[in-house]
């Protein structure tokens, strides 16, 4: 498991591991989280990422972007760990359809 301060980081770090699994905070300073997704994806066409936010409304376009450009879905400060957990367990069944959480 690997945490990113930044946006920057987070995309170096894809860059250097072959991640199945990311978790990106739409909200971020200097890139946004729909930034940091579009490039992870060049990175890594294969990932599967989970959008999360404490901002519904204010993120909504990102978040309905990055579903649309096929982003697993977005949870919903505060997670709820079943939530985090059933979403986990769906990606590794391969369940590649997004999921309404």
């Amino acid at each position: 498991m690997f945490i990113a301060d930044s946006g920057q980081r987070a995309i170096e770090l894809a860059r250097n591991n072959q991640f199945r699994i990311v978790f990106i905070d739409v909200k971020m300073p200097l890139l946004n989280g729909l930034e940091i997704y579009k490039a992870i994806k060049e990175i890594n066409p294969r990932v599967c990422a989970v959008m999360i936010t404490g901002y519904r409304q204010e993120v909504k376009d990102m978040v309905e972007e990055a579903l649309d450009s096929s982003a697993f879905t977005c949870l919903y400060k505060p997670l709820n760990m079943d939530d985090v957990l059933n979403v986990v367990d769906e990606i590794c069944r391969g369940n590649r359809k997004r999921l309404k959480v």
